[in-house]
């Protein structure tokens, strides 16, 4: 999260100054929200793949938070720990197998893992199958097919994904030397926008290198707030 120059202080946990974090709780929402409902495959299919996408963009937006975020040590965690993921593979095989393979499936081919259990029913050879979609339970029926979770209710894996995620993240934070549940100002912890011209002439020793922010844009450049001096 980055704030407007002038944004008033608050306070919040810290995990919700991660973006990371709040696309994870949208997608977690997202599978709570598919329990229990009848609709049809086609509504499914939508939701699905927000939630597939949501899930493994949750994991690539810890880059974006490690160039806004004010503490040195949480910006390295979410760097390091994006890392880990891809050199050690066969250590994260819900993320891999699951999560990065079913949104690669989805948005680069348009197939989709799971399916109807209607579909391999020998009771409904021959019937018609929007009929039979559009009364399904997908919390009942639906099941991955191939790969490491072949047969398995596609929602019980990704609530598996999503508790996974949500545990790594928190880890993350963690080992960034931060509790997920702290409250914490805003003031202090996260970079301000200012236009670039109120840097380009006498830039104060705490502002930040742009190596560790990355570009802001043509117009205005990542700014901290100055940290608090010791009495």
């Amino acid at each position: 999260m980055v704030l407007p120059n002038g944004t008033r202080n608050f306070t919040i946990e810290v995990k919700y100054y991660l973006s990371c974090y709040r696309a994870w709780e949208d997608a977690d929402r997202a599978i709570q929200t598919l329990r229990g409902q009848k609709i049809s495959y086609t509504d499914w299919r939508v939701q699905w793949a927000g939630i597939c996408a949501i899930m493994k963009s949750s994991v690539h937006v810890m880059l974006v938070d490690a160039k806004r975020c004010f503490s040195t040590e949480l910006r390295d965690s979410l760097k390091a720990r994006f890392r880990l993921l891809g050199e050690h593979k066969s250590s994260y095989p819900i993320f891999w197998q699951f999560i990065d393979r079913e949104r690669h499936n989805i948005l680069k081919e348009y197939q989709f893992s799971a399916y109807a259990e209607a579909i391999a029913d020998p009771d409904n050879d021959g019937k018609d199958l929007p009929t039979l979609f559009s009364s399904m339970m997908a919390e009942r029926e639906l099941r991955l097919k191939g790969g490491l979770y072949d047969g398995r209710l596609a929602l019980d894996v990704a609530d598996e994904a999503s508790q996974w995620l949500k545990d790594y993240l928190e880890e993350t934070v963690r080992l960034g030397g931060f509790m997920p549940d702290e409250r914490i100002q805003s003031d202090g912890f996260l970079w301000h926008r200012v236009p670039k011209a109120d840097l380009a002439a006498t830039a104060p020793w705490w502002a930040a290198p742009d190596d560790a922010l990355g570009d802001a844009g043509p117009e205005t450049h990542e700014h901290p707030v100055k940290p608090p001096q010791p009495e």
